[in-house]
């Protein structure tokens, strides 16, 4: 059942003062509290080994050098926008209205475009060293606050003095991008959280940080806006990898079937914590398999979610029914005659490749999905595009009349012109409006 994480609660109320840089926390705290167990690939209890422990120090101290040698480099400040976001935004963004894009001190990469700044590099790398590492005492005391404190207000500073207009984040639930968004609140500039996939409501504590949701299309914006979202802050750009969509004949065959698992998340994204068992994951696999068996099915691929451990898969589920899957998503669609998994971003990627997708979607007691959280519009059964089978008695009526999603939604999903002048519109008309830079 939700409810309002107990621990984080009890520390907000013992220390007011500190409560606004718990929030920026709660994703990491959420880590060490959820993302744990032998079925995430990379969960907080996982040691590392000796050689990885080494690679990631080498590739610490060759990035380090490379910021520190990068910031002798003089750049112009012309106007900067900070983006964390994902694909081929940001180059699509500086080519097509002339800012400069620049990584974050917090997430620097190579791109020499960045505005490198070693002191505030540096002090990133302590700060996630020590989330990473420290017990949980220290970082809800007022030593480690005192340290994000001083950090953000160089942070603000470094904003200021370079030149920078807005703020682009692929999520604004991590820590350093909810600490960006709340200094661009300060300082009056817009900050845009960008979808990386099919984005839909889920909860009221994630994507109500930044200014604008910039989303895939209209389907997605239309779910934000049922929810309570304004109409005018929920942008839709269409997606930088696909533009003038073919749409194919849909395939809807039992013999190659591809299965997607129904995944636990690695942090809680809500305010609230719900317990989800993880043997619903198992639970969710048998499920489908049984229900295959009638159609003499007797073999199927199996694709764990990228977060997951196949390792973990293989030592509780039907190897003989189950072929793990290991190809890349798109060689693994392209040989598919049938998709079958839950509320998931490859629904779309299915589709532009020709093969349907059954969504199967059992709820819990509560009617919510089995991971305990909300099923968006697209996947609850209301969109009649979309067949959603909610038990195994839906699942085999979908699967004995092959019934086939409309093909017509991929324009729902994604607009097929990527466009970014809404965004654009707005990031000019605030430095227009504010002050002349």
């Amino acid at each position: 059942m939700p409810n309002r994480n107990l621990l984080i609660n009890l520390i907000e109320s013992e220390n007011r003062k500190n409560e606004k840089y718990y929030d920026f926390l709660k994703e990491k705290f959420d880590n060490r509290f959820y993302h744990y167990g032998s079925h995430f690939k990379s969960s907080y209890e996982k040691k590392s080994t000796f050689k990885e422990a080494l690679y990631r120090k080498i590739i610490s101290f060759l990035m380090g050098l490379f910021v520190f040698l990068m910031k002798l480099v003089k750049k112009s400040k012309g106007p900067t926008v900070i983006s964390t976001s994902y694909f081929n935004t940001d180059s699509y963004f500086k080519t097509t209205y002339g800012f400069n894009v620049s990584r974050p001190p917090w997430a620097y990469n190579n791109n020499f475009d960045n505005l490198f700044d070693f002191n505030l590099y540096k002090k990133s790398e302590k700060i996630k060293n020590e989330l990473n590492n420290k017990n949980f005492s220290y970082l809800v005391s007022d030593t480690f606050i005192n340290k994000i404190k001083d950090f953000e207000q160089e942070l603000k500073i470094f904003f200021v003095t370079n030149n920078i207009v807005a703020l682009f984040v692929s999520n604004d639930v991590g820590f350093f991008e909810k600490l960006a968004i709340s200094i661009f609140k300060d300082l009056g500039l817009p900050s845009f959280s960008f979808a990386h996939g099919l984005q839909f409501w889920l909860n009221d504590y994630d994507w109500k940080r930044t200014d604008y949701l910039v989303v895939w299309g209209m389907l997605s914006k239309q779910d934000f806006v049922n929810m309570g979202f304004n109409s005018e802050k929920v942008l839709v750009s269409g997606h930088p990898d696909h533009k003038n969509i073919k749409k194919k004949e849909l395939r809807f065959d039992v013999n190659d079937i591809l299965v997607l698992g129904n995944s636990l998340n690695g942090i809680n994204p809500s305010n609230e914590y719900t317990l989800t068992d993880r043997s619903n994951c198992i639970y969710y696999l048998y499920l489908i398999q049984n229900c295959l068996k009638e159609f003499n099915v007797t073999k199927v691929r199996f694709r764990p979610h990228p977060s997951e451990n196949p390792n973990w898969y293989r030592n509780n589920i039907d190897l003989n029914f189950y072929e793990i899957d290991d190809l890349d998503l798109s060689s693994s669609l392209a040989s598919s005659s049938l998709v079958i998994g839950p509320t998931s971003t490859v629904f779309f990627d299915a589709l532009i490749q020709g093969v349907n997708y059954v969504v199967f979607q059992p709820l819990n007691q509560f009617d919510f999905g089995l991971n305990g959280y909300r099923i968006p519009s697209m996947y609850n059964g209301d969109n009649e595009k979309v067949p959603v089978a909610k038990s195994v008695v839906e699942l085999r009526e979908i699967l004995k009349k092959k019934k086939l999603v409309n093909i017509s939604i991929l324009n729902d999903i994604c607009q097929e012109k990527f466009d970014l002048e809404d965004v654009y519109s707005i990031i000019n008309s605030v430095r227009t409006c504010k002050y002349d830079r």
